[in-house]
């Protein structure tokens, strides 16, 4: 009897030691998130994956980045949502190509049980866990009364606002037309959407000035592909004095900013809206109450900031 005692409690001892290490592997399990982008080909974007891919090193978080290859392709994002709720992930962080067209495929994640958390450019799903993002609205108005000040409050200008079905192209050119609105001797002579490239900048505003020549005091570009495309063009036109406000930063438009082909830009954090996907993930994995709405600063950057402005939260430091 004695010896069926010992051997019982030596069987308790060792479930007991095997649920304490089942424990501690499963609160060890390194987790996983996907984050799917509409393209690495634009600068904003390579200095947001800067900020997801830094910070899931600081949380001991494994990565998985998935590139749309541009706007166009929402069948592309939409199988890369797929791909990642079929390899059940822990998380999914996106950056939607389209505020409708990727319903189905975060609602389908969501199902599955994966937190999906929405960065940057919108999707229109209910099931968004958490968001962030610039206030676009904000950036627009920001852009729009820049560019009342600098032509003295009178004069038309072009806007050049990104994709269309993309929330932030929408958003910001409403935001440009509300400040606009508010000054009788200015005027908002067109707007077309496109892709964001330079070649798109560049043919758009060159059809733009032929269409209205000197009536083009000023432009509204929503990203630095765009601008830079209408920098160039302006320039081949000899007609720098038009003035130019881009969103968002990189070493090209830096070098504009400076040479003054392009007058200013609203810059986005988007280093660190990467940075807050990843957290903000981590946390609602993890069970942790996370805001529904997280907005990340921005801020309108001239020639005369350059050398003074902290550029932590956009661009990637030296090696």
């Amino acid at each position: 009897m004695k010896t069926l005692r010992v051997v019982a409690l030596l069987g308790l001892v060792g479930i007991a030691v095997a649920a304490i290490f089942f424990t501690k592997s499963v609160a060890a399990k390194q987790l996983h998130f996907a984050v799917c982008l509409p393209t690495l080909d634009q600068p904003h974007f390579v200095a947001q994956r800067y900020g997801y891919e830094d910070e899931a090193r600081k949380l001991g978080v494994k990565l998985t980045v998935y590139d749309a290859g541009g706007y166009a392709n929402l069948n592309r994002q939409i199988q890369q949502i797929e791909d990642a709720t079929a390899a059940k992930v822990d998380a999914i962080i996106l950056v939607s190509v389209s505020q409708t067209g990727t319903i189905p495929a975060v609602d389908d994640a969501v199902r599955e049980g994966i937190p999906v958390i929405n960065v940057n450019v919108m999707s229109d799903s209910t099931k968004i866990v958490a968001r962030v993002r610039s206030d676009d609205i904000e950036v627009g108005k920001t852009a729009g009364e820049f560019l009342a000040k600098k032509l003295n409050y009178k004069g038309n200008i072009v806007l050049l606002p990104g994709k269309a079905g993309t929330s932030f192209a929408m958003v910001r050119a409403n935001g440009v037309k509300q400040a606009i609105a508010k000054y009788p001797n200015m005027k908002i002579l067109s707007e077309q959407y496109s892709e964001v490239t330079r070649a798109e900048g560049m043919r758009i505003t060159e059809d733009m000035l032929q269409t209205y020549g000197k009536q083009i005091n000023g432009i509204y570009a929503v990203g630095e592909h765009l601008g830079m495309g209408a920098a160039q063009t302006i320039d081949a036109a000899k007609r720098r004095d038009i003035v130019i406000c881009a969103v968002d930063f990189s070493k090209d438009l830096e070098r504009a900013l400076r040479d003054k082909r392009i007058a200013a830009t609203v810059t986005q954090q988007t280093i660190e809206m990467g940075r807050l996907g990843v957290r903000l993930a981590k946390d609602a994995v993890e069970g942790k109450k996370v805001p529904a709405m997280t907005y990340a600063p921005i801020k309108l950057i001239t020639a005369e900031d350059l050398d003074k402005v902290d550029r932590s939260g956009f661009e990637i430091p030296a090696k």
